[in-house]
């Protein structure tokens, strides 16, 4: 419990930090707007790394999220900055795994949008709950690191890598293959 409520706050700190140099950051410049679809709904499947979760828990998982884009430059190649939660589950037989993420992000959109749409590149960091069914439970700092396209219409593809700390010499990481919506 005490490791629990340690690793809560140092990513409470962590996002606090991050949130406040990201906002800073964004709004130091004079050329920050607000985004056009701000909101991104995806879900996708979750495949994990390593081989123990593999075996106890399955090799696909059901994936989901949910982010807010609250702000961006207007550069020609603008970041836009963002709050994510995130969800796995995958289970076999009695087995379940869940993790469940909150972070802050940004999305770096490597060219000025064309007729049908952007490449992009995203980076995150938040704090991660892995809740393994029967075993343990814990909070981790993580992230994730992605690349996807999206559509002048709103729709999305990406391709992320979650990055989580070992839990009980577990590591809950793994890739994540998302399509979704913004609106």
């Amino acid at each position: 419990m005490k490791s629990l409520m340690r690793n809560t706050a140092v990513t409470l700190a962590v996002l606090g930090s991050v949130g406040i140099v990201g906002t800073g950051m964004a709004h130091a410049q004079d050329d920050t707007k607000a985004v056009e679809r701000p909101y991104r709904i995806k879900v996708g499947g979750f495949f994990p790394t390593e081989g123990d979760v593999k075996d106890a828990y399955g090799s696909t998982f059901f994936s989901g999220g949910v982010s807010w884009d609250f702000s961006k430059t207007l550069a020609t190649n603008p970041t836009v900055f963002t709050l994510y939660t995130d969800y796995t589950r995958g289970e076999r037989g009695d087995n379940t795994l869940g993790i469940w993420g909150l972070g802050v992000g940004a999305r770096f959109l490597f060219a000025p949008a064309n007729s049908s749409g952007q490449p992009y590149g995203e980076l995150g960091l938040g704090y991660y709950n892995v809740d393994f069914s029967p075993g343990p439970s814990a909070g981790r700092v993580g992230g994730k690191l992605g690349l996807g396209y999206q559509l002048n219409q709103g729709l999305f593809g990406e391709v992320e890598y979650n990055l989580i700390d070992k839990v009980e010499g577990v590591n809950p990481s793994g890739v994540r293959l998302n399509v979704g919506y913004r609106f």
